[in-house]
């Protein structure tokens, strides 16, 4: 196995304190909890739906990105919901700028299948492989992060390691605040 490179190194570091803060959400942490309910589970997708919905348009000329806001969107329509039409987030399109969205919507896929794993204990096998983003697209996750990983190793330089932290820390900040069910600055309510 080759070591990380310096830029997924840098994210990882950057983005450490957001991930906890993400996963520590009473929405998100519900996921792994021993009574978790379908309830807890849309409010999960939700979240999932309006991040994965603001951040993707951002990725949408990335031929190796497979999105994951329409497998998100059909979950809750599973579960007799209809998501919200999220607003996309202004970036500034750099490359670099782009790796750091990429790898949280990217490393997420890998926690979905740790997560599916959860939740095939509380509600079972057949009800997880229903389920698009958790079943489904689990499969997906492992080549999206190899093809993610390829692109991240094209970022030279410290600045573009900058403007790539930059990025993931502000899209777990966002999944953060969309999870604690609030708006972030400048957005409405």
């Amino acid at each position: 196995m080759t070591a990380p490179s310096p830029v997924l190194e840098a994210l990882r570091a950057a983005t450490a304190e957001g991930h906890r803060a993400l996963e520590s959400t009473p929405t998100m942490a519900a996921l792994g909890a021993p009574d978790c309910d379908e309830a807890a589970l849309a409010r999960a997708l939700q979240v999932l739906a309006a991040g994965f919905g603001e951040h993707e348009p951002a990725l949408a000329g990335e031929a190796w990105y497979r999105p994951q806001a329409p497998a998100i969107r059909r979950d809750l329509e599973r579960l007799g919901l209809a998501p919200s039409a999220p607003a996309a987030v202004a970036e500034d399109g750099s490359a670099a700028s782009l790796v750091g969205i990429a790898y949280v919507l990217v490393g997420s896929r890998l926690g979905a299948r740790v997560t599916a794993q959860r939740l095939a204990q509380r509600f079972g096998e057949d009800f997880v492989r229903g389920l698009q983003y958790f079943g489904a697209e689990a499969s997906f996750s492992a080549p999206q992060w190899r093809a993610f990983q390829e692109r991240a190793g094209l970022l030279e330089g410290e600045e573009a390691r900058a403007l790539a932290c930059a990025a993931a820390v502000r899209t777990f900040r966002r999944f953060e605040q969309l999870a604690r069910g609030g708006a972030g600055e400048g957005d409405e309510a």
